[in-house]
């Protein structure tokens, strides 16, 4: 990369953490003297020394950004940096909801979703896009359940995301699950899967598909709890990755809430 000055054009290759130049003259003809000079870093610019006389200044546009980006980690000892996706629809942890309706003839349907989450207080917010069997059931209702996808469900909640019952009305057979009714709203619990939301519809937008709901009651198989509570490591829930659609399992516990920050108070 040419750098110009008033008698010399010097030619700098960047290395990792070495800067060799080329210094050839632009008024004399001479052979080409090839010297080593080292970077002194500052966070604004780059300032090239050499022998403490000579300083030239440039902005990381002038060079070559691959080479500038490895010589600047090196010297800052910088092992990672932040690359760009651009808009995506990423988030960790996604859950894998389980939304499960009526029809206007009383047949259940079910449908995964991984767009949702706690909304408010006692509420849950998910958007379920209005060409869905489900939206169609939930505004007709104003009721749905939202049940935990769990590990030992993987292909039948997955079934349940990719086939619609509006093409398939034996949806609900051949994913395998089962349902009863829900004694607190109008819409089928799913039986097989451990933990679930019963809902109750405040608002659905028709062009946006964000649904609102109250949860009316949060119920749960016995066989997951612990001391009386919901036992994650029991239940067993997934997590969907929507970078590279893998379903996840939940890990260990790395801390404590409302407990670990006031070591920093």
């Amino acid at each position: 990369m040419p750098v110009e000055t008033n008698e010399l054009k010097y030619t700098f290759e960047v290395t990792a953490n070495r800067c060799k130049k080329v210094e050839s003259s632009s008024i004399i003809d001479s052979d080409e003297v090839e010297q080593e000079i080292e970077f002194d870093f500052d966070l604004d610019k780059l300032k090239l020394a050499n022998s403490g006389s000579l300083f030239v200044y440039l902005f990381f546009f002038n060079l070559n950004l691959h080479f500038l980006l490895q010589y600047v980690i090196f010297r800052l000892g910088v092992k990672n940096m932040k690359v760009d996706f651009g808009k995506q629809t990423y988030l960790y942890p996604m859950p894998v909801l389980i939304i499960a309706t009526y029809d206007e003839n009383g047949n259940a349907d079910i449908m995964n979703a991984a767009w949702g989450g706690i909304h408010d207080t006692n509420q849950i917010g998910i958007c379920i896009d209005p060409s869905h069997k489900t939206a169609d059931n939930l505004k007709l209702k104003k009721a749905f359940t939202v049940s935990m996808a769990d590990a030992a469900h993987v292909a039948q909640c997955d079934f349940v995301g990719i086939v619609s019952g509006k093409n398939d009305a034996d949806k609900l057979k051949k994913s395998g699950f089962t349902v009863v009714k829900s004694k607190n709203v109008d819409a089928p619990v799913i039986n097989e899967l451990s933990m679930c939301l019963e809902c109750e519809v405040v608002s659905y937008d028709d062009k946006t598909g964000c649904t609102v709901a109250n949860i009316v009651n949060v119920c749960a198989d016995e066989s997951v709890l612990t001391d009386g509570k919901i036992d994650p490591s029991k239940l067993n829930p997934i997590t969907y990755d929507p970078v590279n659609h893998k379903y996840l399992k939940l890990g260990e516990i790395a801390g404590n809430a409302f407990s670990d920050g006031k070591a920093l108070m």
